[in-house]
């Protein structure tokens, strides 16, 4: 676009501590209450990302992927293990889970990157409901049965498992994302590419924005997700953002 339709621009420099109101009890969902910012009538407000600070506190073994449930010849008896939230990493699981897992014994091959599990007495079936899958190297959504009481991770073990963070705001902003099918309002999307407990940053180097379609901007609220939609969890930890509006005249 011709900066020569540019009319005006302004930064908001936001902080998740300041948020107004935080939705879902969280502060990876918040809404700012702003200053009424108003434009001719035949102006658009257009909202870009220029850079983003998060911690990388959030972990890699989460509410949204801890359950392991399987069950001992009767199907109707079911095993449930629930993971305490945490890093984790292929040994400090499996430590974990030969001492919650009875009868079992668990191994991991740093060459293929698979673990395999073996009972001591009776065949098992991992259960598709389990929500920690992908971090044991088996399909999502497939119920797996032993054969001579030992099964082995079909895929490899995944244990980066927030592989980008999405924002969205508010605005409806026409993106998409085929993983979230039903969220129209993404307006920025970044690798995690630090190590846990670092600094994640964002900045945006091609200039992107998007147009709201309003004159009028009285509050935003924004939101943190991974790629699959699931809210971030930064554990109590703060981030930053600076928004950039342009004020477009589309007529003139």
């Amino acid at each position: 676009m011709n900066n020569a339709n540019v009319l005006d621009t302004l930064q908001l420099y936001l902080n998740s501590n300041a948020a107004d109101s935080y939705n879902n009890n969280s502060n990876s969902d918040v809404e700012f209450r702003l200053p009424l910012i108003e434009a001719d009538s035949q102006c658009y407000i257009n909202i870009s990302v220029q850079n983003v600070s998060i911690p990388h506190s959030f972990y890699n073994c989460n509410s949204t992927n801890n359950i392991l449930r399987y069950n001992l010849d009767h199907p109707n008896h079911i095993e449930t293990i629930v993971i305490p939230p945490g890093n984790y990493n292929v040994n400090t699981l499996k430590t974990y889970l030969a001492s919650v897992m009875p009868n079992f014994t668990i191994t991991f091959n740093s060459t293929t990157n698979k673990y395999t599990f073996y009972h001591h007495n009776r065949e098992f079936t991992i259960l598709s409901s389990s929500t920690c899958l992908t971090l044991l190297g088996f399909k999502t959504n497939i119920s797996l049965t032993s054969t001579a009481r030992t099964l082995t991770s079909t895929i490899c073990c995944d244990f980066a498992t927030t592989k980008c963070i999405l924002i969205a705001s508010s605005f409806p902003s026409s993106n998409i994302s085929k993983a979230i099918n039903s969220d129209n309002n993404i307006i920025a999307s970044f690798p995690v590419d630090v190590l846990p407990f670092g600094l994640l940053t964002y900045s945006n180097h091609n200039n992107y924005r998007f147009n709201t379609y309003a004159n009028i901007l009285s509050s935003i609220t924004l939101r943190l997700t991974d790629q699959n939609g699931n809210l971030l969890d930064l554990n109590g930890c703060d981030w930053t953002i600076t928004l950039q509006l342009d004020i477009i005249d589309y007529v003139n």
